[in-house]
């Protein structure tokens, strides 16, 4: 049962898997951070009579993943994926699927379908510090599954 003045914190949303057709289950090791947005399509009609109305249409979804580098998983699979490209071979269907512990001590689970991923940075290489990538996703669809 949860306590009073409860939340979740960033390690309740403990599981991020990434499968892709073409490479099978993707693993990403030293995942930090993990940030999903929905987007809307924010529609708006006048009537002639003054009245305003409005409606938001589901857009997909994007989002971050961000990793401490560990090993060379990140450079290894979006090197794959470019020489797929260049070898004219089509793209994999690519899921993420994130796993929450709810504070209830359920567990919820939810699937992004249609997935696109970009290397957006694959990191800094400098004297003592950490060396960070960071790649994005678009999203067609976010599934509830369990």
């Amino acid at each position: 049962m949860a306590g009073n003045n409860t939340f979740n914190v960033g390690r309740d949303g403990y599981q991020i898997t990434i499968i892709d057709s073409n490479a099978g289950p993707v693993s990403f090791s030293g995942i930090t951070s993990f940030e999903a947005k929905p987007a809307f399509v924010k529609l708006k009609s006048v009537n002639v009579n003054g009245r305003i109305i409005h409606r938001n249409v589901p857009d997909g979804h994007s989002g971050t993943l961000e990793l401490d580098r560990q090993d060379s998983s990140f450079d290894d699979y979006f090197a794959n994926v470019e020489a797929n490209y260049f070898a004219g071979l089509p793209p994999g269907a690519v899921f993420i699927t994130h796993t929450i512990n709810e504070l209830d001590g359920s567990v919820s689970q939810w699937q992004y379908s249609d997935v696109a991923l970009a290397p957006e940075d694959a990191g800094t290489w400098k004297g003592q510090d950490k060396v960070t990538e960071r790649m994005t996703f678009d999203a067609g669809r976010k599934i509830r599954i369990a």
